[in-house]
């Protein structure tokens, strides 16, 4: 069991899973599947009380509804971690430096970690630890997830497929979309049998365009959002 976070953390080691919507938290999981040993498998399958193939995928985005509980608002500033660097000059992530008091997604990480194999706690407690965890390892393959700059992109504007939207959103969830072509849990398995069995390398062809475009800041969509006043443009097809 100590070898949980190793195998989990395998779903890495394939470069197109390493994104971080609803659609690649699915796919990571599904790939950590793939991966586990038969312990972990029993472990984790007992624990979460489910036996089927889905035992990881099922749970991989319930932590993005549990910080926003009352019950589970302590957990907010685990999902990321704002590195105080300096890019693209300087970048670096410090735990020293840039994980806060109220702790952040490496911390987190290495927490949920004791947490879900101390045998001692509560069933209920290492659930929830075994939930987060399945979902953190999932974020902090994310890069904007750990980039103080521009809120991690979501004060980086851009327009992707004729859309106006944030670099963050189209990071995290539009180009996995893209790729895999949807964002439920059975196409996000299929993705990952394909990941697994390595036969599904990454065309370059689905990355966008990125062209810079500067909007007047007292102009819309984001008015309150012009500084600096330089946007960008991505083209997909």
């Amino acid at each position: 069991m100590t070898r949980l976070l190793r195998l989990i953390a395998l779903a890495f080691s394939v470069p197109q899973a390493a994104a971080w919507g609803a659609i690649a938290h699915y796919a990571v999981a599904y790939v950590a599947t793939n991966f586990v040993t038969s312990t972990t498998k029993s472990y984790l399958q007992t624990l979460l009380m489910d036996t089927s193939t889905d035992y990881l995928a099922t749970v991989a985005s319930w932590a993005d509804s549990y910080w926003s509980t009352s019950t589970g608002a302590f957990s907010a500033p685990f999902y990321y971690i704002n590195a105080l660097d300096n890019p693209p000059s300087s970048c670096s992530v410090s735990f020293s430096r840039d994980c806060g008091n109220s702790g952040c997604i490496v911390g987190a990480v290495s927490n949920y970690t004791t947490r879900l194999l101390t045998t001692l706690l509560s069933t209920a407690d290492r659930q929830i630890a075994a939930k987060m965890l399945v979902h953190f390892l999932g974020d902090i393959g994310q890069p904007l997830y750990y980039e103080n700059l521009d809120v991690g992109g979501n004060d980086i504007n851009v327009t992707y497929s004729g859309s106006l939207t944030n670099l963050y959103s189209v990071w995290d969830t539009k180009i996995l979309e893209h790729i895999s072509g949807g964002s439920t849990k059975a196409i996000a398995k299929t993705w990952a049998a394909n990941l697994t069995a390595g036969k599904s390398p990454l065309p370059r062809s689905v990355f966008p365009t990125l062209t810079p475009l500067r909007i007047p800041c007292d102009g819309p969509p984001f008015p309150s959002r012009c500084n600096p006043c330089n946007r960008l443009v991505a083209n997909s097809s």
